[in-house]
C-alpha cells in the first residue's frame, strides 16, 4: 500500500505496524485489551476509536495514543488520572520508534484501585506487549523524476540504476529514452552524480513534483 503527497514531508523513513494486533492482560481484577491499529494509506485513527467506543459502550475507559504523518501526536486519558494512561501508551510507541499508528486500550474496572504507579505500567506494558506482537513495516520517502538520455546509454543506466533503491513507473522510447521513475529520497543525489559522471553530462534530469512512501 502506498500514499502519495503533493509535498515531501519531515520523515525519510518511518517504521509502522503491518498488521492489527490485540492483547489482554489482568491486573489486580481489572482487564486491559490493547488493540493496534496500522493507520498508513487508511482514513486516519478517528474511525477506529469511534467505532470501538460504540462497540464496546460498558467499558470503564478507552485511553489512547496516535502518531501520523499529517497530525503528529494525539493521545488521551479519557477520565484516568492525568499521566498514567495516554502518555504511557505513546511511551510504548516510542519504544518501538513506529508511526502512523493508533494503539487503543480499553479498561475493564474490576473493584480494586490500582494507584498511579501500577496503573500507568499496566497501560504500558499492555500497549508494549500488543505493539511487539504487531510486526514492523518500514516505509521510505521516494521522489518522482524524469531521466532523459541518449539510446546508447541504455544498458549502463539498468546496471547503474539496478545499485539503488528505484521504482519504474514508465519508459518512453523517442529520440532519446525518457526514464520516470520513483527514487529513494536520500539517494537522488547520488544516482544523478553517478549518471551525469558515467554518460559524460549527455542526460538530464527533471523533478516532477511528486513525493510518496514506499
Amino acid at each position: 500500500m502506498s500514499e502519495y503527497f503533493l509535498k515531501p514531508l519531515n520523515l525519510q523513513q518511518f517504521r509502522t505496524p503491518d498488521r492489527f494486533s490485540e492483547l489482554a492482560m489482568k491486573e489486580k481484577g481489572s482487564e486491559f485489551i490493547a488493540r493496534v491499529f496500522p493507520l498508513f494509506g487508511g482514513e486516519g485513527y478517528l474511525p477506529h476509536l469511534t467505532s470501538l467506543r460504540k462497540q464496546f459502550y460498558d467499558a470503564t475507559h478507552h485511553c489512547y495514543a496516535a502518531k501520523t504523518l499529517k497530525e503528529g501526536v494525539k493521545y488521551s486519558d479519557d477520565g484516568e488520572p492525568g499521566g498514567t494512561a495516554g502518555v504511557r501508551i505513546l511511551q510504548a510507541i516510542e519504544h518501538f520508534d513506529l508511526t502512523e499508528v493508533l494503539v487503543v486500550v480499553t479498561r475493564y474496572y474490576g473493584g480494586t484501585k490500582l494507584g498511579v504507579g501500577p496503573l500507568g505500567k499496566a497501560y504500558y506494558q499492555s500497549s508494549h506487549d500488543a505493539l511487539g506482537s504487531a510486526g514492523v513495516r518500514e516505509y521510505h520517502l521516494f521522489e518522482k523524476m524524469k531521466i532523459t538520455f541518449p539510446h546508447e546509454f541504455i544498458s549502463n543506466f539498468y546496471r547503474i540504476a539496478g545499485r539503488y533503491s528505484v521504482r519504474k513507473e514508465e519508459e518512453i522510447y523517442l529520440e532519446e529514452v525518457e526514464q520516470i521513475l520513483w527514487v529513494r529520497g536520500d539517494q537522488t543525489e547520488s544516482l544523478m552524480t553517478e549518471l551525469t559522471e558515467s554518460f559524460s553530462g549527455r542526460v538530464q534530469f527533471k523533478n516532477l513534483e511528486e513525493f510518496g512512501y514506499f
